[in-house]
C-alpha cells in the first residue's frame, strides 16, 4: 500500500494508510485499536488538533462620549464656576466693610459689573468652549475639579446661605421675622405633640394644657 489514501473510508482506516501501511490516526486511537474518525472524546493533551471553540466575550467597555456630550459638560461646569465667583461678589458689594472700603459709587458699580459679567458669561463660555476643540487639552482641568464636586456644592451653598444673611440684615424683611417666630411655635408644637404621643404609647397620663384642650 504505497498510497496514503489507498482504502480511505474504510472503518479499519478512515483516514487512509501511511507509507508503511500502517492506518493513519490524527485523532488517535480508540479502545479496540481503531483510529478515531474526529477529535470527539478525545483524551486530554493527545496532541490531535480539534476546531477553536467561539471566543468569550470580555465586559463591554463604555462607549467613548461624543464631541458634542464633551462639550455641553464643558460649557455646563464653566457656567457653574463663573457663577460661583460672581454670586460672592454680588454679595460682598452689598455689605457695610466693602461699601465703606470703596466708597458707595464703587461698591454700586462693583453691582453693576457682575450683571454685566453675568450676561455676557453665556456667550464666553461657548467661545471658550469651541477654542478647547482646536486645543485638546485645553479645559483638562475641568476633570480635576469635577472629582471636587462635592467640595465645590459645599463651598456654593454656604456663600448663597452668607449672602442671603447678610442681604437679610441689611435691608430685614418683616414677613421673614414673623415667619421666623412662627417656625418656633410650629416647632414647640411638633415637639410637644411628639411627647404627648410617647406618653400615650407608654400609658402615661397626659395632662390638659392649652395644646391638648385645642
Amino acid at each position: 500500500m504505497d498510497e496514503q489514501t489507498e482504502k480511505t473510508g474504510t472503518p479499519e482506516a478512515p483516514h487512509g494508510y501511511g507509507p508503511d501501511g500502517a492506518p493513519l490516526a490524527p485523532f488517535g486511537y480508540k479502545a479496540d485499536g481503531t483510529p478515531r474518525k474526529d477529535g470527539r472524546g478525545r483524551p486530554v493533551g493527545s496532541g490531535a488538533k480539534t476546531a477553536p471553540g467561539p471566543k468569550k466575550k470580555g465586559p463591554r467597555r463604555p462607549a467613548a462620549p461624543s464631541a458634542k456630550d464633551v462639550a455641553a459638560k464643558q460649557r455646563a461646569a464653566l457656567l457653574g464656576l463663573a457663577d460661583m465667583v460672581l454670586t460672592p461678589v454680588a454679595g460682598a458689594a452689598a455689605t457695610p466693610v466693602v461699601r465703606a472700603r470703596l466708597g458707595e459709587r464703587h461698591a454700586m458699580a462693583l453691582s453693576g459689573d457682575v450683571v454685566i459679567l453675568q450676561s455676557a458669561t453665556p456667550q464666553i463660555v461657548d467661545q471658550v468652549v469651541a477654542l478647547a476643540e482646536q486645543r485638546p487639552g485645553m479645559l483638562a482641568w475641568l476633570d480635576t475639579l469635577e472629582n471636587q464636586a462635592p467640595v465645590m456644592g459645599l463651598v456654593m451653598t454656604g456663600l448663597q446661605v452668607a449672602k442671603a444673611i447678610v442681604q437679610n440684615h441689611m435691608q430685614p424683611d418683616a414677613r421673614l421675622a414673623a415667619a421666623g417666630q412662627t417656625l418656633v411655635r410650629v416647632r414647640a408644637a411638633q415637639i410637644a405633640e411628639e411627647i404627648e404621643r410617647q406618653a400615650r404609647d407608654l400609658g402615661v397620663d397626659v395632662p390638659m394644657g392649652e395644646a391638648a384642650a385645642a
